[in-house]
Parts: structure tokens; sequence; C-alpha cells
């Protein structure tokens, strides 16, 4: 699902399809010059040509199977355009998958039209570590009542409460799954032994409206924090991996602005506060009240008396 009126999400991912392409071309004997692929265009279905660079020789499976692991992921970060900075490192979570995480994140926001907000990444990575490092830990019962799992229902066009449907939001997910997609395809052709399962790292329903409960949020690091308190405390991690990114990114990630749906609610809950305040009466003694009315009452006879006085006025003759 993707917002129409912007370019198809598979377009962020081209040219990691394309190193894709050329390893395949380099391992066939004659070579593939190009590669059709179809794609909407705005909202029609057009071909287009990937033009495959076949001089490269020293791409072909059989020379980089020969190569180490660590060589052959090697490729795969200067594909995405991925230093050692970049990437984070985090042994004691045993978790090798983190760094591939990271730079697909990094390529995702480096590379996404419209900017990536830094709410969709928070989000993004909450969902991460809930799906992956909390939840196999739980059983049934206790995901069910986990706090997070309240953002887990499917948003509808037409809702009227706040967890509405965000096309932006949505857009920029369907743009981060299409990076993930066309690099696990490229990991997979590189023999590289990865554990990632999509569907173990990423819910877009819940990405999607824990991004418009954080719009709202005056500090939105802070309550993501709060959310991965839960039997082993993650939000140090979460704090360490958002910061690896953030300085990775900070010239492509956008930091202002605010989700329409998020907005409408925030616009709607300041109104009726403004109601509330303009319902409340301040408090009133009884000496205060009665010189009040009386004020009110002499300055009401004062203003008939002129009120009466000018209307006799137009009536006066003029003398001959």
């Amino acid at each position: 699902m993707e917002r129409m009126s912007n370019r198809s999400a598979w377009v962020i991912s081209k040219s990691i399809r394309k190193k894709t392409y050329q390893i395949l071309s380099a391992s066939t004997d004659d070579g593939i010059a190009s590669v059709r692929e179809y794609d909407r265009l705005w909202k029609y279905l057009e071909p287009s040509d990937v033009t495959v660079d076949t001089a490269s020789t020293d791409l072909s499976l059989l020379e980089l199977y020969s190569n180490s692991e660590m060589e052959r992921l090697e490729l795969f970060y200067s594909t995405l355009g991925i230093s050692d900075s970049d990437i984070l490192d985090i042994t004691s979570y045993e978790k090798r998958g983190i760094n591939i995480l990271t730079s697909v994140i990094v390529y995702w926001i480096r590379n996404s039209q419209p900017q990536v907000h830094k709410i969709h990444v928070m989000a993004l990575l909450v969902c991460i570590i809930r799906l992956s490092l909390i939840e196999p830990l739980l059983s049934q019962e206790d995901r069910v009542s986990l706090q997070t799992a309240r953002y887990s229902h499917q948003p509808t066009q037409d809702q009227k409460h706040k967890l509405g449907l965000d096309l932006n939001i949505i857009h920029a997910l369907s743009q981060f799954q299409c990076v993930l997609s066309d690099s696990l395809d490229m990991l997979g052709l590189l023999a590289i032994d990865v554990d990632i399962k999509i569907y173990e790292v990423f819910s877009g329903c819940y990405i999607h409206n824990l991004c418009i409960e954080l719009y709202e949020r005056i500090q939105p690091p802070c309550y993501c924090t709060e959310l991965l308190v839960h039997g082993q405390d993650y939000s140090h991690f979460f704090q360490q991996w958002y910061k690896t990114i953030e300085d990775s990114c900070k010239s492509s990630l956008q930091t202002v602005g605010n989700s329409k749906v998020a907005a409408a609610t925030i616009a709607k809950a300041e109104k009726q506060k403004k109601k509330k305040a303009y319902k409340v009466k301040m408090p009133v003694s009884i000496s205060e009240s009665s010189n009040s009315e009386q004020s009110e009452q002499e300055d009401e006879t004062a203003s008939s008396a002129s009120l009466l006085g000018n209307r006799f006025a137009a009536l006066t003759l003029n003398p001959k």
C-alpha cells in the first residue's frame, strides 16, 4: 500500500536491484545488457529498462563465493553507501542482523522521497525491538496484555478517532519495506547467512499507529523508552541505536512537521480546551457580587438617562 500521488515506493531501491542484476550478469556466459521492470508510474503500470554494467567480471558468483563472507558483506554495505561509522555493532545482544537493519534504515532515510520523519524512525525501532527481542520471550497472554499491543489494530480511512489512516506515514513505510526486501534478496544471492524475516521485524499497523501517538507527544523519545521497559530494559539500546542513525542521517532526516491525522487531533483537543476555559467562571465573593451588580445598575441608569436625553434633544425646536 502506498500513496498514489507519489512516485512508486520501489524506485528507492532501484540501485540495489541494479547491483543484483550486475552480479547475475557477470555469472552468465552471455551477460545481461539490461533488465526490464514493470512498475507504477503515478496511477499507470509502465515498463522501464535498468542498464547493467557488464564490464565488471569480478562480480561473478564463482569469484564472490571464493571470497570470505565478510568481504561479501562489505560489497553489500558499499552498495547501500554505508561506512563503518553508519552501523552499530552491539555484541551484547548477539544479533548480527542489527547491523544489516541499521544499514537498511540509513539507506532508506537518505534516499526516501518525501523525507523520512524522525518519528517514523523511532516507531520503526520500537517495533523491531518489540517483535524481535521482547515478544519471543513472552507467552501469548503476556503479548496480548503488553502495553504496546494496543497499537496493533488495523487503521481505516474513515476512522474518526485519533488513529486514522495517514498516507504519508504509509508511503514512507512502503519504501522501507522495498529497501528491506531487495536487500534481503541481495544478501541471499551473496550467500550471507542473516536470520532476518520481515514479519519478525516489521508490523505496518503497529508502526503507523505508534507514529500517530508519537506526533502528539511532547517528548516522543521518552515515551518510546517507556514502551520498552518490560522485563529486560531495552530503553538504553533504543537510545543508542537511534543516536547512531540520527548522527548518520542528520541532513536527510526530517525533524519538523506533523502528521495530518495527528494535527487534526491536536487542533480538536485545543478547541475543546478553549471551550472548557470559556465555560469556567471565576468565584466572586458576595460583597464583590453586590458591588458589581450595583455598579452595573448605576451604569445602566446613567446610560438610559443619557439615551433618553439624546432622544428628546432631537425633538427640540429651533428658535426662530
